[in-house]
């Protein structure tokens, strides 16, 4: 008997997710919502499928593709067609969406079962009647199951963060502490590394400093999540090239001596990354030294600079620095390569703001006990939760 094929995730390029049909993994076309058989896992035929039936999106780029996944996936979930849907997979879902919402705008569990719920049946009642507002009593939304359901779409987000770092290769870290209204020092955790498209960033971790608040044992925390996650330090990049022994006393001195590290961030010669800045606009011989002996470098910007599309998007004003990086490297990797070391580092403040406006609002003197973290990483990720993985993996529960 031949072997099934596999789902890559490389496929959804082509606009293919995938479906479980009685048993057998199968593609599923994003677009139009065919599903093909088994055998048809391979570039190719998907790739056949895509020019032939939507040759209008071919070029389209992958977060076009992951919208409409979520798109479908959701169709699925909800169309009350749909006989594999049952109705307490539905109220599940609608569970996990007020969850979601909840977690987002940083409001207590209560307020599931104390205000969402009697206001949905008091909607429902009043425009649809009594039969369709007893579909809203068997949505569970009690204190409990909110916390439980949060922690859960935490753990999703905190996956996706995870294999994408991965995925990625390389990845930059800054760190933060901050005192909650409890006194506890929280050490918050953020993340930069290359997307497929862009730069991205991202809530790592938020944990509480239970004794002192030196580099060692910010050091160690950081290094307990590794562990945990399978994240490996000498991916951890930083304008220098630090060895592990070297990365306690470095965190060490990022927390006690701002004004030098500032200093390393700024440097005085930052000239030296003009060709970052503006790749069209220096000759290949006058590139920085340690870069200018690296094999194939000096060729590969001379490509880029007689490229005239990649020329176009350079100038293009909505496109980002990094982005334009990121595309260059997935063609020169040696020269994009050198780029996006430059740029990892260069993080926004604006994740560290959101992150103690958000520790402030979540953990108030009425919610003095609450461990934040998957509080915080609901509400400042980027990405979503994968609800269809969570509701299939949660044993459906009654009302509440």
């Amino acid at each position: 008997m031949a072997s099934k094929r596999m789902y890559n995730s490389e496929f959804l390029n082509l606009g293919f997710t995938h479906v479980t049909h009685q048993g057998v993994l199968k593609p599923q076309c994003v677009i139009c919502g065919e599903v093909l058989s088994n055998e048809s896992f391979k570039k190719k035929e998907l790739k056949r499928h895509l020019e032939g039936k939507h040759n209008g999106l071919v070029n389209k780029n992958r977060s076009f593709f992951e919208r409409k996944e979520q798109q479908l996936k959701r169709q699925r979930l909800d169309a009350p067609t749909n006989p594999a849907v049952t109705g307490m997979q539905q109220a599940t879902l609608a569970s996990y969406l007020v969850s979601w919402r909840i977690a987002r705008t940083k409001k207590p569990y209560t307020i599931g079962e104390k205000l969402i719920k009697p206001a949905a049946l008091d909607l429902v009642q009043t425009t649809n009647g009594n039969e369709f507002a007893k579909k809203i009593e068997h949505v569970p939304l009690l204190h409990d199951t909110v916390k439980k359901l949060i922690q859960s779409m935490s753990c999703n987000i905190k996956s996706q963060v995870i294999a994408a770092i991965k995925e990625s290769g390389q990845f930059s870290l800054w760190l933060y502490e901050s005192t909650d209204l409890s006194d506890d020092t929280q050490l918050m955790t953020y993340v930069r590394y290359q997307g497929q498209e862009d730069m991205e960033e991202e809530f790592l971790f938020c944990r509480p400093l239970q004794t002192t608040i030196t580099g060692e044992d910010i050091f160690m925390m950081v290094d307990s999540f590794f562990r945990e996650e399978g994240l490996n330090w000498k991916q951890c990049y930083s304008n220098e090239n630090y060895s592990l022994s070297q990365v306690q006393d470095t965190i060490g001195q990022h927390m006690s001596k701002l004004v030098t590290e500032f200093d390393h961030y700024i440097p005085e010669n930052a000239h030296k990354y003009s060709w970052i800045r503006n790749p069209f606009n220096i000759e290949a011989e006058d590139l920085p030294e340690e870069i200018s002996n690296i094999h194939n470098l000096q060729e590969q910007l001379i490509e880029i600079q007689s490229d005239e599309a990649l020329h176009y998007d350079f100038k293009r004003q909505h496109a980002s620095l990094s982005s334009f990086w990121i595309k260059v490297y997935k063609e020169k990797p040696i020269l994009g390569g050198e780029a996006r070391k430059a740029l990892l580092p260069f993080a926004t403040t604006y994740l560290c703001e959101a992150g103690f406006s958000a520790l402030t609002v979540t953990k108030t003197k009425y919610r003095n006990s609450l461990q934040p973290e998957d509080d915080q990483r609901c509400s400042l990720t980027s990405k979503s939760p994968r609800f269809e993985e969570l509701v299939n993996t949660l044993q459906c529960q009654g009302s509440h």
